[in-house]
């Protein structure tokens, strides 16, 4: 990753949050190339982020790894 220019947005359940949907809908229309952790269970369709990482849980330890592996430092 490019840790210059690169977003990442966590959300948790947007399938079941309009705000959290319409937030993630402009972001990625916003920014096509920002990397999406999706925190909580993930919906049924495909993630709407060309680059995603479905964490399938939302706890400290999942956010720490995360961020270790996206920064390389996993």
């Amino acid at each position: 990753m490019d840790r210059g220019n690169d977003v990442v947005l966590l959300v948790k359940q947007p399938q079941s949050s309009p705000f959290e949907a319409a937030v993630l809908d402009a972001a990625v229309e916003t920014r096509p190339d920002i990397v999406v952790v999706y925190a909580g269970w993930p919906a049924q369709d495909a993630p709407a982020a060309r680059r995603a990482v479905l964490a399938h849980g939302a706890s400290r330890a999942t956010a720490v790894h995360i961020a270790r592996a996206l920064t390389g430092r996993a």
